[in-house]
């Protein structure tokens, strides 16, 4: 069986801010495990229908995988580079990539081998994920969430609370002096010249990589909800920096095989230590007085 990985999923695009971060330990794809539902939610343990399922394969890679019968469509994104994930195929997944579902955008991060399986948590809450989602709903963050959309619930403005402050009337209004001197008027000066329009060739320096959190998904078509885009930083030193290949997207053609494969068969025991001389000789006597 492989080794159980511990994984954070990230959502890029959270209704609160408390919700970015979900702790969670991907398990062999023979069992039930981590489920992606419509919702954003990640499911644990459960048949219900889905988007995709996350788990690990039998040579402990970390697999994004479409039973037949998904619901929606999935995409992966690394580095620039896309896939739509068939159903039936497994596709790998490397630490920062992207998951992009209808209306929800998830990064994941790998964290290694979990020293035990446990379900999904959020990174500031002590409790399991699905009694989070069940306080916030009977707050009423989550029914913000699904009667205006990630665009109402993601806003960072406050509700107005209170009357709106009354507005002045004229006779408040600070009267202006009717007569005031003119500032005083001077030449310009023939020897001052006025700075030349700055024309930069170069455009200015990028987003920082936290800057895509201000931007919130409208509606749940593809083109809305994207991946942040990779920041590109200059190299420190002098000399050109060589950037890594990134590796492409494998989408494999059949999950690995479940069942493991037989242990060895155990060695055989040595032969007694003896002389065995004079018990094969007899056998053998034995052996042709009988043929005779």
């Amino acid at each position: 069986m492989p080794q159980p990985i511990a994984i954070c999923i990230e959502n890029c695009y959270p209704a609160h801010e408390s919700l970015r971060f979900l702790r969670c330990v991907a398990i062999s794809g023979a069992q039930k495990g981590l489920a992606l539902l419509p919702g954003g939610e990640v499911d644990w343990l459960s048949d219900a229908p889905c988007q995709g399922r996350i788990w690990v394969s039998a040579d402990e890679r970390l697999i994004f995988f479409r039973p037949a019968g998904s619901m929606d469509w999935a995409q992966v994104h690394r580095g620039g580079r896309s896939v739509d994930v068939p159903d039936g195929k497994p596709v790998v997944l490397l630490d920062g990539d992207y998951i992009v579902v209808p209306g929800f955008c998830f990064r994941m991060h790998i964290h290694g081998k979990a020293a035990e399986v446990r379900e999904p948590s959020y990174l500031e809450q002590n409790e399991p994920a699905k009694k989070t989602h069940a306080r916030l709903a009977a707050a009423g963050l989550m029914a913000l969430s699904t009667i205006f959309g990630a665009n109402a619930a993601c806003t960072t403005e406050k509700p107005v609370q209170g009357k709106p402050d009354p507005v002045p009337q004229k006779d408040t209004l600070p009267q202006k002096d009717p007569v005031q001197p003119l500032p005083p008027m001077t030449e310009p000066d023939p020897g001052k010249t006025d700075p030349p329009v700055d024309i930069r060739d170069h455009p200015p320096e990028p987003m920082p990589d936290d800057a895509y959190r201000s931007i919130r998904p409208g509606n749940r078509e593809l083109a809305s909800v994207t991946p942040p885009a990779a920041t590109v930083k200059p190299p420190v030193a002098t000399q050109p920096a060589i950037t890594p290949p990134v590796p492409p997207i494998e989408v494999r053609d059949a999950p690995p095989s479940d069942v493991p494969d037989p242990p060895p068969p155990p060695p055989m025991k040595p032969p007694m230590k003896g002389d065995m001389t004079g018990d094969m000789t007899g056998d053998m006597d034995a052996g042709v007085n009988e043929t005779d």
